[in-house]
């Protein structure tokens, strides 16, 4: 399956090469402590614990939502999104 260009962007600026190639080269599945292990996530919870970390993550965050987030992120991954506006 393709990977849209801003997807393969976003991933080369957050992975490391090792795991970039192993997941798009190989297709690796990762469970959550290799994901965990590999940088993919910060943190892996127990399915009766996700929404409550979720809210407990998010919480903190939520005074940040709307414009000044996504002006946050476009700073964040400039190439990433302008590849993503170019999306038809």
């Amino acid at each position: 399956m393709p990977v849209p260009p801003f997807l393969m962007t976003f991933a080369a600026s957050t992975l490391s090469p090792r795991t970039l190639r192993q997941a798009m080269a190989t297709g690796h599945r990762y469970s959550a402590p290799e994901a965990v292990a590999a940088d993919i996530v910060d943190q892996a919870v127990a399915l009766d614990d996700l929404l409550s970390t979720a809210i407990e993550l998010g919480r903190p965050l939520a005074g940040t939502a709307g414009a000044n987030l996504a002006s946050i992120k476009r700073d964040l991954f400039p190439a990433v999104t302008a590849q993503a506006d170019s999306v038809d």
